[in-house]
């Protein structure tokens, strides 16, 4: 008796266990759906998630850590978004391990916050160009994310929007775009080259930090910021063959461990060069300040160790400390003033760690005993301008 008791409870727990993974099946093959608004549905079916409205035109809901179909994350490979939804929210599909494809309607126009963060499986994405706003980290950490086809509508690439994706190798910014944001491209350490368009104005803080196979980029003429140290690359890493742009002014830090850079022309509209601008860029063998600069600021060109030759214009009116800090194979010094430029500052201040009495100062006709005479120039070989 007891025996086939047993065996009825093992028949029945079979039973039961059989049901459970006919209903499991059909839930997958027929679908989950959730309300997500009075017009507005997300169905689950056969690993697609169909958001759609009866709208001609909605905006999803924005989440935090929850969403509907959190639970059936795993499960999610595709997205279909339907004419008329116009927003994705903020996280709406973030943390989705397995989606591998996105279709996104001409009726978008917003993609929000962290709305793909951590989609590690997505490999390509395609925006229309109805879209004209991406939010901040909005593709962060797809760690597979290959191909982007931008919108030609937007207008910023938002703070961190493709942060973390190590698998980008190369992306084309469209011509509507005037603004990169700090961090736009951190840690994309598969990206070999971007192309920059003409329209863009300004390029913030750290946003090509951690790009370490970037070995070349065109910053076009257009650009008249470039923020607080923009890539910020290990100091093996080479970025930047080439800039003449029309910049007002060139930010702290802005092109610093740029250990690649060989050749800059700073274009006449730039007033001011911020400190440690070119700070360790080993490579970089002379420079021609324009007489639109008014002021050098601290460590300007710190430890550009093969920068033989500098001529400084006579727009010059301030010179910070530690300028040419380490320069040791800084030989011709060309300056314009018709008298020499005081300093409170010795010249041991602003050349810090340069044997002065090996430099050759050339100096305008006629003005070399007055240079002589100076306690800061007086240091230098003094020569006559041909």
């Amino acid at each position: 008796m007891n025996r086939e008791n047993s065996n009825k409870s093992k028949k029945m727990k079979r039973f039961i266990i059989l049901i459970w993974a006919i209903s499991f099946c059909s839930a997958l093959s027929w679908g989950q759906t959730w309300k997500l608004s009075e017009t507005m549905t997300a169905t689950l079916r056969s690993n697609v998630l169909t958001i759609e409205t009866t709208k001609d035109a909605e905006e999803m809901n924005n989440y935090r850590n929850t969403t509907p179909w959190r639970k059936n994350r795993d499960n999610i490979h595709s997205i279909i978004l339907k004419e008329g939804v116009s927003k994705i929210g903020n996280r709406a599909f973030a943390n989705l391990p397995n989606l591998t494809s996105v279709t996104i309607p001409n009726s978008l126009t917003m993609i929000g916050m962290d709305a793909f963060d951590n989609c590690t499986s997505l490999t390509a994405i395609t925006i229309p160009n109805s879209v004209t706003t991406i939010g901040s980290r909005a593709f962060s950490r797809c760690a597979n994310l290959t191909s982007v086809i931008l919108s030609e509508s937007l207008h910023t690439l938002e703070w961190g929007t493709f942060s973390g994706c190590m698998s980008l190798a190369s992306i084309t910014i469209p011509n509507s775009v005037t603004d990169i944001e700090p961090l736009a491209f951190k840690g994309c350490t598969n990206l070999t080259s971007i192309i920059l368009p003409n329209s863009i104005t300004s390029i913030n803080g750290g946003t090509f930090s951690g790009c370490t196979n970037l070995t070349s980029i065109d910053i076009p003429n257009s650009v008249i910021t470039i923020g607080y140290n923009p890539y910020n690359l290990p100091l093996k890493s080479a970025i930047i063959k080439k800039y003449a742009g029309s910049a007002e002014f060139i930010s702290v830090g802005a092109f610093q461990n740029c250990r690649s850079l060989t050749d800059i022309t700073i274009p006449n509209t730039v007033s001011l060069i911020g400190a440690l601008t070119f700070r360790n860029c080993v490579s970089l063998t002379s420079i021609v300040i324009p007489d639109s600069v008014a002021s050098i600021h601290d460590l300007t060109f710190g430890g550009c160790t093969s920068l033989t030759s500098v001529i400084i214009p006579n727009s010059i009116s301030y010179l910070g400390g530690n300028i040419f800090m380490n320069c040791v194979a800084l030989k011709d010094i060309t300056v314009n003033w018709s008298e020499p430029l005081t300093s409170r500052r010795s010249s041991g201040t602003v050349f810090g760690k340069v044997r002065t009495s090996e430099i050759t100062l050339h100096v305008p006709a006629g003005t070399e005993e007055l240079y002589k005479a100076d306690k800061f120039w007086r240091v230098f070989k003094i020569v006559a301008s041909k």
